[in-house]
């Protein structure tokens, strides 16, 4: 029975999508704009809200909202109605459409869809409907492996928003990720590389890191520019800062208005957050969502932002791993054991948590969790005044609520 609702629920949901692209094509061919499809491991989200910034300085543009990059969420995008997930949506939205078609209005000059990929061919399905002017792909890592299969899988899923370009489009591509520099021979057309890497077309050298943010130096092909981000104390957050700029410079953005909007960019909530509480707590909430390299990313930040108070981690389970799951969890764990010795670990993998983690950090001070409420309990006990912790973890874990609580126990507040 379970398993007859499942597919049933699959064929509601193939259904609507297949409609509402066939409304987002009609759109486009009505009001053509150009499209900058955006897609990664990690990052989509925060990269799709700096490049609509940056554009914003110039053109008028809209964005996805949110992070509706499903199946349902990016042709609802295009046809500038919320997420579609019921059928009763479906047919207002098909009214709306059909309305705005022969209304004849404004139209924007870019619309920025983050495109997401959970199932194979859901990207392939997507871009039926657009043709991109610019595609962006910030990183290809562990992630929904257990619907792709393989890291092989995500990277091939995730290349067909390149593929998918016209001659005279652009990709936006990571040059410190192989597996995204190498997308760059899948189109014809130019390409810019962004990253750390100093032969990139964009590319940043950090000058300082703390909890105060950090200072930069942007390098493109028209000089460099000195960047100070107050909000920002993760350098992941830099590669959607340099995706964005070439996004601008593809669109002819002025770069002091460039450098001006994206300086003041601040993380969304549960997005690499940092808040200072009471006792001089600090506390990095970055548990909006996670996988192996969201977790590398937030550990190396919670290192350099720490200082000497003691380091407490709270992880949850990474979703949709697949097979690999316990063995990257347990190779996570032991890279929480490399920056802190006070760790909570919660959820199926726990234990495989902590078993990395006592392997480098054989005296450290470690807890299995069934459960995010377990972890609480226990956190009521640990935490002390000084202490710097980090939550980090799935976003169907629900720590973000954990999260959220602790940073009221101790009145915390942004450091700047």
């Amino acid at each position: 029975m379970l398993n007859i609702r499942t597919r049933l629920n699959e064929l509601k949901i193939e259904t609507m999508a297949l409609m509402l692209r066939k409304m987002a094509w009609l759109e486009l061919k009505h009001f053509p704009r150009k499209v900058i499809a955006i897609t990664g491991s990690v990052g989509k989200t925060t990269t799709k809200e700096y490049v609509a910034l940056v554009l914003s300085e110039g053109f008028n543009v809209r964005a996805t909202s949110g992070n509706a990059n499903n199946r349902t969420g990016v042709p609802s995008t295009i046809i500038n109605r919320p997420n579609v997930k019921s059928y009763t949506a479906l047919i207002k939205a098909l009214l709306v459409t059909t309305y705005w078609l022969f209304s004849g209005r404004e139209k924007e000059q870019y619309l920025v869809l983050e495109v997401g990929a959970m199932l194979p061919g859901q990207i392939r399905k997507q871009v039926t409907v657009f043709s991109p002017s610019m595609s962006i792909v910030t990183t290809v890592a562990p992630g929904h492996l257990e619907t792709l299969g393989s890291i092989e899988a995500v990277a091939e899923e995730k290349s067909r928003i390149v593929s998918a370009l016209p001659e005279n489009g652009v990709a936006i591509l990571c040059a410190d990720d192989s597996r995204v520099r190498e997308m760059q021979n899948l189109h014809q057309g130019k390409t810019l590389l962004f990253g750390f890497d100093e032969k990139a077309d964009v590319y940043m050298k950090i000058v300082t890191q703390s909890v105060e943010g950090i200072e930069a130096l942007l390098s493109d092909p028209e000089g460099q520019v000195q960047m100070h981000f107050p909000y920002v104390t993760n350098r992941y957050h830099l590669y959607s800062v340099m995706a964005s700029w070439c996004a601008g410079l593809v669109a002819g953005v002025d770069r002091a208005k460039m450098q001006t909007v994206l300086q003041n960019v601040q993380p969304r909530p549960d997005r690499g957050t940092i808040q200072k509480g009471s006792s001089n707590t600090l506390i990095l909430n970055d548990a909006f969502n996670a996988n192996p390299l969201s977790v590398k990313a937030a550990l190396e930040t919670f290192a350099s932002v720490a200082s000497d108070r003691r380091r407490v981690v709270v992880l949850s389970d990474m979703l949709e791993l697949g097979e690999q799951s316990e063995a990257l969890h347990y190779e996570t764990g032991k890279q929480v054991g490399a920056v802190a010795n006070q760790f909570i670990a919660c959820g199926d993998y726990a234990g495989a948590y902590i078993r990395g983690f006592r392997e480098v950090q054989p005296e450290g001070n470690s807890f299995c969790c069934e459960g995010v409420d377990q972890a609480e309990e226990i956190l009521d006990k640990l935490l002390q005044a000084d202490d710097a912790i980090l939550f980090k973890g799935s976003h169907g874990t629900n720590l973000y609520q954990l999260a959220s609580q602790v940073s009221e126990r101790f009145n915390a507040v942004d450091p700047q």
